[in-house]
């Protein structure tokens, strides 16, 4: 099992990235909302992953947190879901979101999702509505609580750029040290760029 990749995103493809860990290039495929943190190709990355292993290939899912994969290993324990579908949720609902419909048994929500009708929306359901809760108190701050987009936008106001910001963003996410406040995430984001301009 692959946990996670730390290396250098050398591509960026339209449903996959190429990520060289020592000199080795792996293809991991992507939901659609991951392409928006991406930094850009040459820098640094950390990308958590998933190894799908079948007759005919070997293929990497890849998330920008723990909370997504968690929740895409969750999803895909449900009879007849599998990684693609599990991996269309992610690209076209956060994991909140999901979260609260499952709870509220919201199958109007869950079939906007593509490939899920409403057959799979009463599968996902019932298979998950005992299941998410422990996820939900796992993961307090969710891309649905943080507003990336609104640090994003003061900090290049400050003249920082994007390429620069999101790999710093990714990391307090995966730390769950961003709140629901943006000055105070912007006030933490101010202060990793300033610890990382000593440590060099």
């Amino acid at each position: 099992m692959i946990a996670y990749l730390r290396g250098i995103l050398a591509e960026i493809e339209m449903d996959y990235i190429v990520m060289e860990v020592n000199g080795v290039g792996y293809q991991v495929y992507l939901h659609n909302r991951a392409f928006n943190f991406l930094p850009s190709v040459g820098e640094k990355l950390l990308i958590y992953t998933y190894l799908q292993i079948t007759d005919n290939e070997y293929r990497l899912f890849g998330f920008m947190n723990k909370d997504e994969i968690s929740l895409f290993e969750k999803v895909i324990s449900v009879s007849g879901i599998g990684p693609r579908v599990a991996n269309n949720i992610l690209s076209a609902i956060e994991p909140a979101t999901f979260c609260r419909a499952i709870l509220n048994q919201d199958e109007k929500t869950l079939t906007t999702i593509p490939g899920i009708g409403k057959k799979s929306a009463a599968r996902l359901i019932f298979e998950l509505k005992e299941k998410l809760p422990d996820f939900l108190v796992a993961a307090p701050i969710t891309d649905d609580d943080v507003n990336i987009l609104d640090i994003v936008e003061a900090m290049e106001v400050l003249g920082y750029h994007r390429q620069e910001l999101m790999p710093i963003i990714n990391t307090l996410i995966n730390q769950n040290k961003l709140e629901t406040d943006t000055s105070f995430n912007v006030k933490l984001v101010l202060k990793e760029i300033n610890l990382k301009n000593l440590n060099r």
